[in-house]
């Protein structure tokens, strides 16, 4: 119990630090952990299973297993659940250590050199239009069945191709923010868990794994896929992870990708 107050307590002075010196961590932090990003995405990478979710199995198995020698050997429980405090809040300090901080980075309109004004009703339903306009005039462009629906590629195809937009972001645009590790998403494991909670994607970083449901609309999958990328390039903040989804599919030169997002933005 006094080691996981001890974590806990740090925990506490690492979220303070990070609300405090906001300009700090802008400026070190994000570029610090999206290069920790990279080296677990590289190692996790070359396995075709999500680690982190084998690692919640063999943990559950774990405590199960422990548990029931607490009971067998007439063990303090007290004890054994101060080793579970302790282990998780060591999760936690690692997990804010090495991510989440960078929700308290600056605005992400400030990395793209965006003006941030006040919008009238009238800019809003203009964009609105604009929107639905761009999707049903891309809708019109892609392949479809028999059926008449949209023929979308398959979900290997498509996660090979999430990084092309965030590539042309980041070297063409110049938007450095969006640099990184563009290894493809992974598909999300025991899905029908997060299709009954209504989830498109988790990332994982302290795995460097983003995963996304494969049983989710064929229209929504390229704008998740890049959405959980962004979130793996240390963008934290889902409303910032969803803009640069946007720009992401936008600027991909594949038609499922530009539909996507434009659909997806209306």
């Amino acid at each position: 119990y006094l080691a996981a107050a001890i974590l806990g307590a740090l925990t506490w002075v690492l979220i303070q630090m990070g609300q405090r010196y906001t300009n700090l961590v802008d400026m070190v932090y994000p570029y610090v952990t999206r290069s920790v990003q990279s080296f677990l995405t590289a190692w996790t990478g070359g396995f075709d299973f999500l680690v982190w979710q084998t690692a919640i199995l063999f943990l559950i198995i774990v405590l199960i297993a422990t548990l029931v020698l607490v009971f067998i050997f007439k063990l303090k429980v007290i004890r054994w659940l101060g080793w579970a405090a302790a282990a998780i809040a060591a999760v936690v300090l690692l997990h804010t250590g090495i991510y989440s901080l960078n929700n308290y980075a600056g605005p992400i309109e400030e990395d793209l050199r965006l003006d941030m004004v006040d919008y009238t009703q009238s800019e809003l339903e203009a964009a609105t239009v604009f929107y639905r306009d761009m999707a049903n005039d891309l809708a019109g462009k892609l392949t479809r069945d028999e059926n008449g629906l949209p023929a979308c590629s398959d979900f290997d195809t498509l996660a090979a191709l999430t990084g092309d937009g965030f590539r042309t972001l980041a070297r063409e645009r110049s938007f450095s923010i969006f640099g990184g590790d563009y290894t493809p998403v992974k598909r999300l494991g025991w899905s029908f868990l997060y299709s009954a909670q209504g989830k498109t994607g988790v990332t994982v970083p302290l795995t460097g794994e983003a995963a996304v449901n494969p049983d989710i609309p064929g229209y929504a999958l390229p704008f998740a896929m890049a959405h959980e990328m962004a979130h793996r390039l240390c963008i934290a903040r889902n409303d910032d992870a969803d803009f640069s989804a946007f720009l992401a599919c936008t600027e991909n030169e594949n038609l499922e990708y530009q539909y996507s997002g434009y659909f997806m933005a209306y």
